[in-house]
């Protein structure tokens, strides 16, 4: 297990704005290609304001997803395929086809937002 803490300052609430206070930790399943996994311990948060929770993620995770985010790119930019041999079983191919739909759906938003924020 490792515990992930940030250097940083922790930004104010993404819905209200409000301040937010440390709640506690929890661990984060982090699978690697071929299956491999370990655990995280990552920060919790909540808001003085409007009370909601937010966890404090690393780089190398992405929201609601398990596999690293240089597992994913790999698998959008068409370097980790079912026929390689480190990713044979994991991630699974219907993991993959999910991944590439979902990047689909969102290309539009994530345009936008590259543009917006350059």
């Amino acid at each position: 297990m490792f515990f992930v803490k940030s250097s940083e300052n922790v930004p104010g609430c993404p819905y209200c704005g409000g301040q937010l206070r440390y709640r506690d930790s929890r661990l984060r399943i982090r699978k690697h290609e071929g299956g491999d996994r370990d655990y995280l311990s990552i920060r919790r948060f909540k808001c003085t304001a409007c009370g909601s929770y937010h966890n404090e993620l690393p780089d190398i995770l992405l929201p609601y997803k398990h596999y690293e985010t240089e597992v994913i790119s790999g698998v959008i930019d068409d370097i980790v395929t079912p026929d390689d041999q480190d990713s044979e079983d994991y991630p699974s191919v219907s993991t993959m086809l999910y991944w590439l739909c979902w990047f689909r759906m969102n290309l539009a938003n994530i345009a936008v937002k590259t543009f917006v924020g350059a």
